[in-house]
């Protein structure tokens, strides 16, 4: 490292930035793979689910959706960060590369790449235990749902309509209008038929 002291301050703080930036750019992708997984599995991470105040259907849908839209916005953020990043790497190569020597830069290359790889694994394997951890909720909280209904037909079938089966055949619907003349007669009917 004493062959370093050759260089300027300012090489040396370029440096330091490549190798921060690399860890960032690998610290981004292993974030946007696990976003778009999410997004592609149908799971909302945690971090991103908006904590509800109203528990009604339309407020669930509400809140899914605006937590979806969230997750979206996450993936197209980390894409323009990216972006950004590989443009300052990019000016930070060329730099560097008419700076330093042709030996001092290959060894500064490949240790901020083993540096940025090393840290990229560890938040690779972090991501994947919250994603099998998000997805093992998921899948159990579909099959409570889905548990007692079978899908016989080629269509896909959505949490509501899975609920309305689960009710099985008992469930009616409610009518809008109750036929108070009819239940009246019934139940007069009824009155008389009985025993004394």
């Amino acid at each position: 490292m004493v062959g370093f002291r050759l260089y300027e301050e300012e090489t040396t703080r370029s440096i330091r930035l490549l190798e921060t930036l690399r860890i960032k750019k690998t610290k981004l992708l292993v974030s946007l793979i696990f976003l778009l997984r999410c997004r592609d599995h149908n799971i909302i991470p945690h971090f991103l689910e908006f904590r509800q105040q109203f528990h009604t259907r339309a407020a669930d849908r509400i809140y899914k959706r605006t937590s979806f839209a969230l997750v979206g916005e996450r993936i197209h953020n980390n894409r323009r960060e990216l972006n950004h990043i590989s443009r300052q790497l990019l000016l930070l190569h060329l730099r560097l590369t008419n700076v330093l020597s042709s030996s001092h830069w290959d060894l500064i290359d490949r240790l901020s790449f083993n540096i940025a790889t090393q840290i990229g694994e560890h938040a690779k394997c972090r991501q994947l235990r919250k994603f099998a951890s998000l997805h093992n909720s998921h899948q159990s909280d579909n099959k409570t749902i889905k548990g007692t209904v079978i899908n016989l037909s080629n269509q896909e079938l959505d949490e509501g309509v899975y609920s309305l089966l689960q009710k099985g055949l008992n469930y009616a619907v409610t009518p809008r209008n109750l036929p108070v003349e009819n239940l009246l007669t019934g139940v007069e009917k009824a009155v008389i038929t009985l025993p004394p």
